[in-house]
Parts: structure tokens; sequence; C-alpha cells
């Protein structure tokens, strides 16, 4: 059984799916603070986060997926599906069959 906020096949079929790559579990990780932070104020709190996870909003930027600015942090619609994906399977269904992930049993 996969546990919650790990890696699966599934999450790096999305990835390449959607961004052409695999993710890391870093970007696993991240991604639900990133989540909260966008319904929220925006705002990146810096002592929230850590050195590496920094270099994975750089690494964002550069890519194109977010911009890091001053007063608030931005992401792209297609960046923002993929967050809620991500989430979805690593932290919501992330122990449960396909088909009930799916909509069709449950």
């Amino acid at each position: 059984m996969v546990g919650r906020g790990s890696d699966s096949e599934k999450i790096q079929e999305i990835a390449k799916k959607t961004i052409n790559r695999e993710i890391s579990l870093g970007e696993i990780r991240l991604m639900p603070y990133i989540q909260y932070v966008m319904v929220n104020e925006r705002l990146i709190e810096r002592r929230r986060i850590n050195d590496i996870e920094t270099k994975i909003l750089y690494d964002w930027e550069e890519e194109g997926f977010i911009k890091l600015l001053p007063s608030r942090l931005e992401v792209t619609k297609k960046f923002w599906d993929f967050i809620n994906d991500i989430v979805w399977e690593a932290y919501v269904v992330y122990d449960e069959h396909d088909d009930v992930a799916a909509g069709s049993g449950g």
C-alpha cells in the first residue's frame, strides 16, 4: 500500500502527461502548501519552507509554472489543475482502488 503523501506510478503518469517530466517527492509534499497559499493570502511564508522547497519554487518559476512576486504567488491554470490532481492522488485517494478514485465505485 502506498502511504499518504508518497510517490506512485499514477502520480508520475500524471506528471509526465501534464508537465512532460517526473516529479520529486519534495515537489509532491510541497503542493498541499502551495494549494493552501493560493486559496488564502497567496503569500509564501518563508519561515514555513526549507532550502530544498525554495529551490523547487525557483525551478517551477523557471519552468513558467509560477511567478514569485514580492507581494504574492501566482500560478498558471494548468499548474493549478496539476497540483490539484497530484494532491488528489497523493493525499485523498492514496489508499483507495482506482475504480473508487475515478468515481465509479464507493
